[in-house]
């Protein structure tokens, strides 16, 4: 596509396409604008697609690329991902868990929640 020169060295600037907004959202690129509509999901769209086709990352990457370019939406897919993941019986069990130990962290950590349990122990 073109070419960038970075402290005197140049590299080729690839055509974007789907496996590098997936590898940027693995990076932590929120600020990227296709990753800002989508949060953090991209990376869990294409191990989800891996999943459920039975292949690897790179040809889940492909095939969600070209499902864009044929008409398809992210949205669809997107939708269809968390779908599975909010009829799953062990991942809600798993993200209630999670939701219990982050609140019981929180609250270990708040002052008032230590006030509060210093004056529990002197009564």
């Amino acid at each position: 596509m073109g070419k960038v020169t970075i402290n005197q060295k140049e590299y080729d600037v690839p055509t974007i396409t789907f496996a590098h907004v997936s590898a940027i959202d693995e990076m932590g690129g929120s600020n990227f604008a296709v990753l800002m509509a989508y949060g953090k999901k991209l990376a869990a769209l294409t191990r989800f697609v891996a999943l459920i086709v039975g292949c690897d990352l790179d040809r889940a990457n492909f095939l969600i690329e070209q499902h864009v370019l044929g008409g398809g939406s992210l949205n669809e897919l997107v939708d269809v991902m968390d779908k599975a993941v909010s009829d799953s019986h062990f991942l809600r069990k798993a993200m209630e868990q999670a939701d219990m130990e982050t609140q019981e962290e929180t609250q270990e950590e708040t002052p008032t929640a230590k006030t509060q349990n210093k004056a529990k122990v002197e009564k």
